[in-house]
């Protein structure tokens, strides 16, 4: 199985407010998992649990941005698309 991560910082975009955050991303590149992707986030606590079940966007320090569900526990998944890291 090949997989792709990325393990840094990040900011989470929600609506006009940005929130850092640090990421470890995890992404499966076989062709039948493309767009499969996800990992945890560390933040304020509060923050995650505020945005639980919210989709919102991470943003990379490349710039690059991939839209994710916030889940329990800093958990997320991948919110369709391709994942922000690894090409």
């Amino acid at each position: 199985m090949a997989m792709v991560s990325y393990n840094g910082p990040a900011t989470l975009v929600v609506g006009d407010h940005e929130v850092e955050v640090e990421a470890h991303l995890v992404s499966n590149r076989e062709p039948e998992h493309l767009g499969d992707w996800g990992g945890f986030l560390t933040c304020d606590p509060d923050t995650l649990f505020n945005l639980l079940g919210e989709t919102v966007t991470v943003r990379l320090p490349n710039g690059r941005e991939g839209t994710v569900v916030v889940l329990g526990g800093g958990k997320v998944e991948g919110g369709g698309g391709p994942p922000p890291f690894g090409d």
